[in-house]
């Protein structure tokens, strides 16, 4: 039974805005060859209409949809991870499907770092750009799976984005490393 309540990381409002205005950016683009086009489409590029029918209905479709998925997160966000006494669950798949794992699999929680060149883990002038929990290898538990945006779970070792989370990740490191020494 929890103790106390779930250290819960949801999807950050930035993240969201950004996604949105790819789609926004999307529909800027149809519009934008359509004005570019405006002549061509009743004789001269007649023969080619399948194929700009395609490209309207994909680019304004697809925009449409990230569009309107990305107001239902502004209003309800995701959650990529969740802390509690007994688990940590992760956002899996293109829906944020909570997947748990019990917290006695957790070796512990550090910053991920990466320095200005690019290289992961070296001395150069790091900043950290995540969170980072590694986990015991077990056949109880999966080595990898399929995530969602901002969570990246591979080789026993679960990445969240510093981009992507609303709560500091310093934080989070905290509390999971907690979590462990309490349960040792």
């Amino acid at each position: 039974m929890n103790t106390t309540q779930p250290f819960v990381i949801k999807l950050s409002r930035l993240a969201i805005l950004f996604y949105m205005s790819l789609g926004l950016a999307m529909l800027a683009l149809a519009a934008l060859f359509t004005w570019i086009f405006k002549d061509g489409f009743n004789g001269e590029y007649g023969s080619n209409m399948l194929v700009i029918g395609l490209f309207y209905f994909f680019t304004v479709g697809c925009s449409l949809v990230i569009v309107i998925q990305q107001i239902l997160y502004l209003i309800k966000p995701p959650i990529l991870m969740t802390i509690s006494d007994e688990e940590i669950t992760f956002a899996t798949g293109a829906r944020y499907k909570q997947y748990p794992i019990p917290l006695k699999y957790v070796m512990g929680a550090e910053l991920s770092i990466i320095d200005r060149h690019g290289a992961t883990m070296s001395g150069a002038d790091p900043f950290p750009v995540g969170l980072m929990v590694r986990f015991q290898q077990s056949p109880d538990i999966p080595g990898s799976m399929t995530t969602s945006i901002g969570v990246k779970y591979f080789m026993y070792t679960l990445k969240i984005s510093r981009f992507h989370a609303n709560q500091g990740i310093k934080e989070s490191v905290d509390t999971i490393n907690s979590l462990i020494k309490m349960k040792a």
